[in-house]
């Protein structure tokens, strides 16, 4: 072979090369293209999800308030009264915690495909969707137990269709309240909406931090109107929560009474201390509602001059007194 065939060989040779090179470079900007495209989706299902969760827990906010008042051996027929349309609500009603896969499902189509320095972000997210399978358990459960309380009320009291039908609280339904069906009732649904919440809480906690680890690692920045759970809030906001607050005598168990607080601000963050001197950070969850930090779930809900300690499921919530 001679010089200039052998030049000819290595010449064609480095071609392949580099052709092969840059039509390698090029596919994995087409995939770093869709990929970013599907992440910004994954964002969007990611927010619908947060604000999901932020519904649930106000919906156990409630529910629980309402079952306190039902369960409460002091309530008066007045009491009761005031709660019929929230007790109604309670036991004819259910809400479901849906994950959105959208954008997760289309980039799991090409993730084998991504760089290198974005699978961790993808790994995230498969755990993430994970906890689908857990949440629909309990949709599944808390769905049934409604349905089992409606048909049951539909076939044993005429007073409940009519009350239905005219959109109304009948004395029937206020006498029925206060018997012990009604009450064995409301503390299966509420183990079940408790238990929804307990698992959307958690699934907020990580959908959050999934949120700032794919902004930061693709270097996306946000559009505060779509994304409003990711905006910092106005320094001083949370000034109105700040105080000692005390359970009060009769509360709880003789061994809790007198139990105190302390919510104080620092650094634009809401923490919390109790009487074992150990701080522990509130996140905002809802409209007067914090989550406690990763590890634990406790649910704080704030109402004028009081904290509820919520419950996830039959147990009384603790209302503290503010000082």
């Amino acid at each position: 072979m001679t010089v200039f065939a052998l030049v000819e060989v290595v010449m064609i040779v480095l071609g392949i090369v580099m052709a092969t090179h840059f039509e390698e470079q090029k596919e994995l900007a087409d995939v770093k293209a869709s990929a970013l495209v599907l992440f910004n989706e994954v964002l969007d299902d990611l927010d619908i999800d947060i604000r999901a969760s932020e519904r649930i827990a106000l919906r156990n906010v409630g529910h629980n308030a309402t079952s306190d008042v039902l369960m409460d051996p002091n309530s008066s027929e007045k009491d009761i009264e005031q709660i019929g349309d929230e007790l109604q609500h309670l036991l004819g009603y259910y809400t479901n915690f849906n994950i959105h896969t959208k954008g997760y499902l289309a980039l799991k189509e090409i993730h084998d495909r991504l760089p290198p320095e974005w699978m961790e972000v993808y790994s995230e997210l498969e755990l993430l969707m994970d906890q689908a399978t857990t949440i629909d358990v309990y949709n599944k459960r808390y769905q049934e137990t409604i349905y089992e309380t409606f048909d049951a009320h539909v076939k044993e009291y005429p007073w409940y269709v009519r009350d239905n039908y005219f959109n109304r609280i009948s004395p029937e339904f206020l006498a029925w309240s206060t018997g012990d069906v009604c009450k064995s009732q409301t503390m299966l649904i509420l183990n079940d909406m408790g238990n929804l919440t307990y698992v959307a809480m958690e699934y907020r906690e990580a959908a959050i931090r999934l949120h700032e680890l794919i902004r930061s690692t693709l270097n996306i920045d946000l559009d505060e109107a779509k994304h409003p759970h990711a905006i910092e809030p106005e320094t001083g906001w949370l000034t109105r929560f700040v105080g000692n607050f005390r359970l009060p005598e009769g509360m709880t168990d003789v061994s809790e009474a007198g139990q105190s607080l302390e919510i104080f601000e620092l650094d634009d963050q809401l923490y919390m201390t109790d009487a074992s001197w150990d701080s522990t950070l509130l996140k905002r969850c809802a409209e007067a509602t914090f989550q406690t930090s990763a590890g634990r779930s406790d649910l704080y809900h704030f109402t004028d001059d009081q904290l509820r300690l919520v419950k996830f499921g039959i147990e009384k919530d603790w209302i503290f007194d503010k000082e």
